[in-house]
């Protein structure tokens, strides 16, 4: 991100165009959850403990310095498009990509409910961070913020259920008895 290898990337507006388009498929991107031998959740091959969050069209960045600067940051840089932050979070390793998933959740409502804010508004939804195949693009930034001290959050969202109970067999106790 700070290599000057990246510093011709220009900042990528939403691909409005075939050219924006291609422009956005010639950038270099990073599988953060892990190493992947295809690009989805059953590909996972080596679990990383990363998280990206994306914090898109920021309108102020310096209100985003205490949310960056989290303790479970482990670094934060600015976005491809230039109008918000990407930040790794540092998770506990998880094989499987389910219970990562559930981790990354349970990070979003650290985030909403320590910040007050709706990190999934917009754009971005909860269920594209669950997604730990998801590719985040390469960007630019001189001025990345890098804590190789930060805390390993280890959160989870309790497994729901996959199917709902049946109650339709049990029988009604008899009262008059």
């Amino acid at each position: 991100v700070s290599q000057s290898r990246y510093k011709d990337k220009k900042e990528i507006k939403k691909a409005q165009d075939e050219a924006d388009i291609m422009y956005k498929k010639s950038l270099t991107g990073y599988t953060f959850a892990g190493v992947f031998n295809r690009r989805e959740n059953k590909g996972l091959e080596i679990p990383t403990g990363f998280v990206c969050v994306d914090f898109d069209d920021v309108k102020d960045m310096d209100n985003i310095k205490s949310i960056i600067e989290d303790d479970y940051v482990f670094c934060s840089f600015i976005s491809p498009r230039g109008t918000g932050i990407k930040a790794l979070y540092k998770i506990t390793v998880e094989e499987d990509c389910d219970v990562w998933g559930r981790r990354a959740e349970s990070l979003i409502q650290y985030l909403n409910h320590k910040f007050r804010i709706e990190i999934h508004n917009g754009d971005f939804k909860i269920d594209d961070l669950k997604d730990a195949s998801r590719l985040c693009l390469t960007s630019y930034d001189t001025d990345i913020y890098i804590n190789e001290n930060s805390f390993v959050y280890s959160g989870i969202v309790e497994e729901k259920y996959k199917d709902k109970p049946d109650y339709s067999n049990i029988q009604k106790p008899n009262v008059d008895e």
